[in-house]
């Protein structure tokens, strides 16, 4: 069906004046996401009173249909007919059925395959909902930054191509699939973004040299034993794919770009993961800001995909085994879970990784972009001369936390932690001889002039000194705590 400008700005209008928004789904569920099987009949109980929102929340964000004498009644007339005439609604057996799903991200609407697909034959080449965790993840990364052109890989319905949009001049949003692409078509119309054109291509190979500012990829990440969902499952060994992308990718950034993306890699025995890991970041020409989560046994990993939208195969005992039984045959001992960041950049570049355990909520792009910073400023300072010619200062929003013990009927200090307030920021231990050395990083003295300054006053050697505060400082510029005034070359 051709893109219908007038009859799309009606339909988001008729849906945001039912509620049919991030802000109403969230007040009504409790949030916008998709709702899990476990919760399913919490979600039903809660839309059980025949309203109009509740009504394209059963068809629309669950996939569940609506007797037709109740939805005739509760929806407006004009919206119900003119989403049937679209196609995304259909009169089936005296109940009413969604053909599509609608997700709400922001202040946009997403339509994909509805849920019911995947009870049919075709469900291996189901069209993912846009707000799904790996893509909420996804866009909590994504940097917000103005430039000309951007490159969504592997869209599937297209929300990050939209999401885009609202920065880039041009937008190429890329998938394999046609149906994927069809379905990012109508969300770039139906949302009113001109400036994004769609390419179907397998990964790269259709993209010829064209290079971007910002690529973002959402790639089936998935590892297990086949490929039960195009959307999902890995197609290649373990965590190849991924290899193969980072690898590939930085032929298509432009000097500066970035690439953003959620991935997991495999721990094997024989080998630390950090060593697996760090050969994907060789000879790509890249700086790399990696977030990586916390590990998953085998049975672990097992267990949580399976919850995930799999097919009958997968969910049976024999399915389960022959996964756990793929991680056996190929050592694997656990699986990460990660959010990648690189950046093009001609000279030496850095690997940069921070543990977060579970991934924190909200926001995180102006928190990478800060760790980035960070990362090129303790490379600049790499050497002990370039470090001790610098001039630091401690970060103003630096807080100390104290903790205290009972010894010989006083309190004695036992544990002090810097910190930043910030989602990403980790604490740093300090001891007593750190935090007064740090008074002297005021922004006027460099480095060695701070430590000779301190030697003097604690009556040490300036030379030990040296040695042990370097690395100290090195460590609280990479978390941010201590921040460069200026360089001396």
């Amino acid at each position: 069906m051709q893109p219908n400008q007038p009859i799309y700005e009606n339909l988001k209008a008729a849906l945001l004046e039912v509620g049919y928004s991030q802000a109403g789904l969230t007040e009504q569920l409790g949030s916008a996401a998709p709702v899990t099987r476990a919760d399913l009949n919490t979600t039903l109980l809660r839309t059980s009173e025949a309203t109009p929102l509740n009504c394209l929340i059963r068809l629309f964000h669950l996939g569940v249909e609506v007797p037709e004498d109740l939805g005739t009644a509760a929806l407006p007339a004009k919206l119900l007919s003119d989403m049937t005439d679209q196609g995304w609604l259909r009169l089936e057996q005296e109940s009413i059925q969604a053909s599509v799903a609608i997700s709400v991200i922001d202040e946009y609407h997403f339509f994909s395959d509805s849920f019911n697909k995947l009870a049919g034959g075709d469900a291996s080449s189901f069209v993912l909902p846009g707000n799904t965790q790996a893509g909420r993840r996804l866009k909590q990364i994504m940097l917000a930054q103005q430039g000309s052109r951007a490159l969504d890989m592997c869209c599937g319905c297209g929300v990050h191509a939209v999401l885009l949009s609202d920065y880039y001049e041009q937008v190429v949003a890329a998938d394999i699939s046609p149906v994927a692409l069809d379905y990012a078509r109508l969300n770039a119309a139906f949302n009113g973004k001109s400036n994004i054109t769609f390419i179907q291509s397998d990964f790269f190979a259709d993209l010829a040299e064209q290079r971007f500012d910002h690529i973002v990829c959402n790639p089936p990440f998935v590892l297990g034993p086949e490929q039960v969902f195009d959307y999902r499952d890995n197609p290649l060994p373990l965590d190849e794919l991924c290899a193969q992308l980072i690898q590939r990718a930085s032929a298509h950034l432009a000097e500066g770009g970035y690439l953003q993306m959620p991935c997991e890699w495999t721990e094997v025995s024989g080998e630390t993961w950090r060593e697996r890991v760090d050969g994907w970041f060789n000879n790509s020409d890249c700086d790399a800001f990696v977030l990586r989560g916390s590990p998953l046994t085998p049975g672990d990993y097992v267990a949580l995909r399976s919850s995930d939208l799999t097919g009958p195969g997968l969910h049976s005992t024999a399915g389960l085994q022959r996964w756990l039984d793929y991680f056996a045959e190929h050592s694997v001992l656990a699986v990460h879970p990660a959010l990648l960041t690189l950046r093009k950049r001609t000279g030496a570049n850095w690997v940069h990784y921070q543990s977060v355990g579970p991934f924190p909520d909200g926001d995180l792009g102006a928190a990478v972009q800060q760790g980035i910073e960070a990362c090129d400023t303790a490379a600049a300072l790499q050497s002990d001369q370039a470090l001790l010619q610098a001039t630091l200062r401690v970060n103003p929003q630096a807080e100390l936390e104290q903790n205290f013990v009972r010894e010989e009927q006083q309190w004695a200090p036992a544990r002090a932690l810097l910190k930043l307030p910030g989602p990403l920021q980790r604490p740093v231990e300090a001891d007593m001889a750190v935090l007064a050395f740090l008074n002297n990083l005021d922004g006027t003295l460099s480095c060695e002039q701070a430590i000779r300054t301190f030697a003097e006053a604690s009556r040490a050697d300036t030379a030990r000194l040296q040695v042990q505060l370097l690395p100290v400082m090195r460590l609280l510029i990479s978390n941010r705590l201590l921040l460069i005034k200026s360089i001396t070359s």
